[in-house]
């Protein structure tokens, strides 16, 4: 038999609304650190082996590919023009192995690039955080690669149907710089504009 505690819930019961708690705070922190282009911060939220996944850079294995990605992409963007805003959708969900899942949808608004070839973007997207531990153990990110490429990426000469395409045409603008050469999995189903 579980004990009862204040309020009638059970020991057990109160874990499960702590560890629910702090899955949430851990997601709220880590969106405030993307917000804010905090690397660092975002970094000590992931776990060493946290697998990530978007439509961009696909799967991504590790905190150091991981964050190589964000310090890939976030020193393309204008702090004068981000506007980064997340929002916890529903309650966090409890896995058999004691991990949380967060679902955080965000909204995004920034400048991409560098001063006098800013190109801006409105992304809309929708994240699994899994959260054990205090760490972030998986990342989903999905949004629209199609619209998103749209803003980013205009019409290129010889075009291209590979994420890949995509983010050499960024590096060879000078809008990013790529430190891990990696070929990311095709786009399926897109047309390049």
């Amino acid at each position: 038999m579980v004990a009862p505690v204040a309020g009638n819930r059970s020991v057990a019961q109160v874990s499960a609304s702590n560890g629910a708690e702090a899955a949430t705070q851990l997601a709220d922190q880590f969106y405030k650190a993307f917000a804010k282009g905090d690397n660092a911060a975002m970094a000590q939220m992931y776990s060493d082996d946290v697998k990530f996944h978007d439509p961009l850079f696909g799967h991504l294995n590790g905190k150091a590919e991981t964050m190589n990605m964000w310090n890939t992409i976030q020193p393309s963007t204008n702090p004068a023009t981000t506007d980064i805003r997340p929002q916890v959708v529903g309650q966090p969900t409890q896995n058999k192995d004691g991990s949380w899942d967060v679902k955080v949808h965000w909204d995004a608004s920034y400048d991409i690039g560098k001063p006098g070839k800013w190109r801006h973007i409105d992304n809309h997207a929708d994240t699994t955080l899994t959260i054990k531990d205090g760490k972030i153990t998986h990342q989903r990110d999905d949004w629209d690669l199609q619209k998103w490429t749209a803003q980013a990426v205009p019409r290129w000469a010889g075009g291209g149907t590979k994420v890949g395409d995509v983010l050499t045409h960024l590096a060879a603008e000078g809008l990013i710089k790529l430190t891990t050469p990696r070929t990311p999995p095709p786009m399926t189903g897109w047309t390049p504009f």
